[in-house]
């Protein structure tokens, strides 16, 4: 079963590290050395770079944001008040 699990879960990651490749490339480089969007150049910069740092900080922004939303899933409460009592 963990065998499975595993081998699903790790053969995503060659896709997720190509789309990001690509997503930096065409989309968010091209974005920022355009300098069509003046709040975000403003944080993160215009120019080399700056279009990865966006992604990377999208990114951590989705994955802060989905694990405050599963911890209001009731069974990771329950998880919660189990493990603490030890």
């Amino acid at each position: 079963m963990f065998a499975t699990r595993d081998t699903i879960q790790y053969s995503t990651i060659p896709f997720g590290l190509f789309l990001g490749g690509v997503l930096a490339d065409n989309v968010f480089e091209p974005l920022m050395t355009a300098g069509c969007l003046p709040l975000i150049s403003g944080i993160f910069g215009e120019g080399k770079g700056s279009g990865i740092a966006v992604m990377f900080f999208i990114v951590g922004v989705i994955g802060a944001v989905s694990s405050f939303l599963c911890l209001r899933n009731p069974v990771y409460n329950t998880l919660n008040e189990t493990y603490s009592k030890n």
